[in-house]
Formats: structure tokens, sequence, C-alpha cells
């Protein structure tokens, strides 16, 4: 059930936002005048939805992933693209796979165990054009690695906790989803590359939260970081030392009623709140044209998708997104990283869904390459890894 996993967290979030101070600069608090982006559930496209016009359909690239006695992949959590090298963070196997740009391996990072330049469990991973950070999400630390996965460094971020961690300008910031901190209770923290803290936003009053959904509510494009919190439905923008909102998520009257914030989620199901409200934004995704989130409303899940040129929302409930421009196979589990989505298949569900999609016709070259490539897989193999180019503004 697609709920079954949802919280509903009590969120108190001011919307004038407190810093610390670094040095001698002044992390300001600052206001600006929001976006608003309605969502009406009655409005939506059911079923699969064809998402070609988001999409540069003249560049798309199949990318088999090798499969080896070195390289078996068991989940693909995160993906990266840099230095002409892809990186796959493997949560199942504890690990990171780089590969060549054909999915031909290179190298991989394996690391486990509790000294300094080890790590216990990886939590989450991001990619610079300088460093790999691999999140240690039990000792609470950061090892940072280069390209060409050779180890640099640790940064100890035991003070303030974390759950997951991005990147930006060799800054990193840490989402606290409620935990308290030694640096106060605040849901994001900044920190310098050496660990050294820059600044502390979104203060939060309540200590006790329900937890059981992993969100993945925040993302980075290009010079600032984008966030968005249950159940306060801001996406807030992050940069040049300020925390501002940029973004209004209008549920109407799908919005949970403020007289509801304080339950928690036993109370909400056994009240039904499940079922007529949207207790928060699943995951939120930026590129230079296009904002794309994912919410839950009982047991349907919605994806959103806002033009930030027209200003106009595409909605669209239960079903996927499939380009039937290029593959003709949906953005199942798919990342975005600046105007690139990168959607990864397994071998075992391509080989499953490809007898019945429709075919592309004769000299497609994109559905000669997949037809080869299924061919040529067992159902055990690792998958494949799709590269498309969103349009941009």
């Amino acid at each position: 059930m697609a709920m079954k996993n949802i919280f509903c967290l009590v969120v108190c979030v001011l919307w004038t936002v407190g810093f610390t101070q670094c040095g001698s600069k002044d992390l300001h608090a600052q206001t600006s005048e929001k976006t608003i982006i309605t969502i009406d559930v009655d409005q939506s496209k059911d079923g699969s939805y064809d998402c070609a016009f988001m999409f540069d359909t003249t560049q798309c690239e199949i990318i088999p992933i090798e499969t080896s006695d070195e390289c078996l992949i068991g989940e693909v959590s995160k993906v990266f693209f840099k230095n002409d090298r892809i990186y796959i963070l493997d949560k199942d196997a504890n690990g990171v796979f780089i590969l060549h740009e054909d999915g031909t391996l290179d190298r991989s990072i394996f690391a486990e165990g509790r000294s300094s330049q080890e790590y216990m469990e990886l939590g989450d991973m991001y990619v610079t054009d300088k460093l790999i950070y691999l999140f240690d999400n039990i000792l609470m630390k950061i090892l940072c690695f280069d390209l060409d996965g050779q180890y640099q460094k640790t940064i100890d971020i035991s003070p303030y906790w974390a759950n997951r961690i991005l990147v930006q300008n060799d800054n990193i910031y840490l989402i606290n989803e409620w935990s308290e901190t030694e640096e106060g209770q605040y849901l994001l923290f900044v920190l310098d590359g050496d660990g050294k803290l820059l600044g502390k936003f979104l203060p939060f009053e309540e200590t006790e939260r329900y937890g059981g959904k992993d969100m993945e509510s925040y993302t980075v494009l290009g010079d600032e970081v984008l966030l968005c919190y249950p159940s306060d439905n801001t996406v807030y923008r992050v940069a040049d030392g300020a925390c501002i909102p940029k973004y209004r998520i209008d549920f109407g009257d799908n919005a949970l009623p403020e007289e509801y914030l304080t339950k928690s989620l036993i109370d909400c199901m056994k009240e039904g709140l499940t079922d007529r409200y949207v207790l928060g934004i699943d995951a939120l995704m930026a590129s230079s044209r296009y904002l794309l989130f994912r919410f839950d409303l009982g047991e349907t899940e919605y994806t959103a998708i806002y033009d930030k040129k027209t200003r106009e929302v595409t909605l669209i409930s239960s079903g996927g997104l499939i380009n039937y421009s290029t593959c003709n196979l949906g953005l199942s589990q798919y990342f975005v990283d600046g105007d690139n989505v990168y959607s990864y298949y397994s071998a075992l569900s391509i080989k499953t869904i490809y007898p019945y999609m429709k075919k592309l016709p004769e000299g497609n070259k994109y559905g000669e390459q997949l037809s080869k490539i299924v061919a040529d897989m067992d159902e055990s193999d690792n998958g494949i890894l799709i590269k498309y180019k969103l349009k941009g503004m």
C-alpha cells in the first residue's frame, strides 16, 4: 500500500530563519516572494503518460552495465556522471562502483570497518567535479575520495547529525530529519570542506517526530540547494549564506489543516486523514526548466511536473512517465542531475516488460540497440542505465 510508510511529521517551521555567524561574516535572514504552485488532484492524468515534451529527443544513451564477479550491483541507490565516468552508490552491497561511459567497470570503493578511512554503512553519496563524498550514517562521518577512488580525508559530523548529504561549491549540506543535535534543533547544517560550521537553518521546536518514510526532498541546482520538509510544503532555496522560501506548493482542500499538525501517524490513519490530505512531499528534483515532485494521497502516488517557463503543472496519478520519443520506456527509477536524467532498469524488469512494449519504428537506432541488449542479457545480469537530456529554458 502506497501509504504504509508515510509519516505524519509535525513541523512548526519559522518563516524567518535563524543563522549562526561564520568568522566575520554574518548570515542574514532574508525574505522573498514565493512562487505558488497550485495542485488540483481532480485534474490529474491517470495511467502512463508520455513525457517526451520534457526531453531533447535527439539525445539519449543506452548503457548496459557490465556483469562480472567484480561488478555485481544489488541496488542502484544514486547515480552521478562526472569526469567521463559513472558513479553508482549500491546500498545493498555497501559500496560504490565506478564505471566507464560504456558501462564497463573501472574500479570500486569497498572500505567497511571502523578506522578513520573506513565506513560502517553508506547512507548517501554525492559526487562533484573534484571529490566523491560518502556518508556513513552509523559513525556520523563523511569520507572523501578523489574521482579515481583514492581516499583523501574524513570529516567528523557527529556534533550535527544527518540523514542525507548534498555538496555545492565545496560546502557540505547536512539534511537533518528532526533529530536533536549538539548544535541545536535545526533541519539543515552547512559545513565548509573541512567540517567547520557555516550556518544552521530551519529551526524546529518539537522533539518527537514520527518517522518511517525515506524522504528525498532535496536537490542541488547550479549554485543553489533546494529542499522541502513536510508538512510545510514550502521549497526553500539555500544560497549565498541565506535560506529563503522559493516555492509554495498549494494542495488546496487536500492540504493538511493546521489543527491536525500535532497528530501522530497512527491518529492520522485512525481518523482517515491520510485518505483526505497530503502529508508532505516525498521526493523533489529540479532541472533548469522543470521542478518534479512526488506525493501520496490515500493509496495513490502522484507525480507533478512544474514548467518554470510556462508556469504550467502536469499531474500524473498512479501511472508512470514514459518517453515514447526514444526508448518507449518508463522512468521507473530515475535521478535528475542538472538537465540530465538517469533511469535504471534491472535485467529482470527489462526482460519481463520488453516483449509487451510498443515497438519503435524500424530503423530507430534506440529500438535496434535495445533489442540487441535485451537479447544478449540474462535475468541475473546487471541492468541498463539510460541517460536522457531535459529541455532547458
